[in-house]
């Protein structure tokens, strides 16, 4: 007669053998989603291929679970996520992209812990692993966006400057500077804001936009500055070299101070690494010293 644990431990085997099956078809329609059916409708989209004429598209699974997941989400969560990408640099990410990425990952690691055999309360560990490491990754994205906004901007001011100078007007100025300066975050927020002036808004409308897409300080501290000179009438080139000035001395003063926290930050590679192989080596030295000797 079969014991109470045997039933217990089937009946666990089935429900991990069910999780399995689960995960791994969850996983391989999300892969299929996203083996190119987004980038097909898209160049459909480009090339006018798409229905006219008032005649209803047939969507495609990707876009379907696409809607999907977007009339589960709040206003105030998708604005959230989709502030999230622009501050990262992912400016053709959608929000529902983010989303069923994290899902993917999660259900890749909830199979790998099944896979591998981990204890029942590991999957959920390893699940939120999955999560912290994309939110790691997007992280590093934004913080390496603003650090390239950051090296790019002081000379990007000089340009203006020089422009701003020599008797050209603000947007045949920004023109030039765009002409010469090296693709980046920078000179796409820049021709961002130019195709808003083009298309009709105010300077500070379009600059309050152009401060809501970067989380740089620097980059915010000008458009408050340039708003303020287009309110009150006062000298934008004057404005733009004090603030050239301005960053060119927070760069200065944040170089001093990584350098003087560079040895704070090569005493543990010493202390972990380099001094106990040092020791060990003058210890077997000793050690084969004192062997012949005896």
């Amino acid at each position: 007669m079969m014991d109470m644990a045997d039933v217990v431990d089937a009946g666990a085997d089935s429900a991990m053998l069910l999780l399995l099956v689960v995960m791994i078809g969850w996983s391989v329609l999300l892969i299929w989603l996203f083996s190119g059916v987004r980038s097909k409708s898209r160049a459909d989209n480009r090339n006018g291929s798409g229905p006219v004429g008032g005649t209803a598209a047939v969507q495609s699974p990707m876009e379907w679970v696409r809607s999907f997941t977007l009339r589960q989400m709040s206003w105030s969560m998708r604005i959230a996520i989709e502030r999230k990408l622009m501050h990262a640099g992912l400016i053709r990410w959608q929000v529902t992209d983010l989303v069923l990425l994290h899902v993917g990952c999660v259900l890749c690691a909830g199979i790998l812990g099944v896979l591998c055999e981990v204890s029942t309360w590991m999957i959920p560990v390893c699940m939120l692993i999955a999560v912290f490491l994309i939110e790691s990754w997007v992280g590093q994205r934004q913080r390496a966006y603003s650090s390239r906004i950051a090296m790019h901007l002081p000379g990007f001011l000089d340009m203006l400057c020089l422009c701003l100078s020599a008797g050209m007007s603000f947007n045949a100025g920004l023109l030039v500077v765009l002409k010469y300066m090296p693709d980046g975050p920078l000179r796409m927020l820049w021709r961002d804001w130019l195709f808003d002036v083009r298309a009709g808004s105010t300077r500070v409308e379009a600059l309050t936009r152009l401060m809501n897409k970067s989380t740089q300080g620097s980059l915010q501290r000008l458009c408050i500055a340039m708003i303020q000179a287009e309110r009150t009438g006062s000298a934008l080139a004057a404005s733009l070299h004090s603030q050239s000035g301005q960053l060119r001395q927070d760069h200065l003063l944040a170089a001093e101070r990584r350098a003087a926290q560079a040895p704070m930050r090569m005493l543990l590679p010493l202390v972990m690494c380099f001094f106990p192989s040092t020791f060990l080596v003058l210890a077997f030295s000793i050690w084969v010293g004192v062997a012949d000797a005896f």
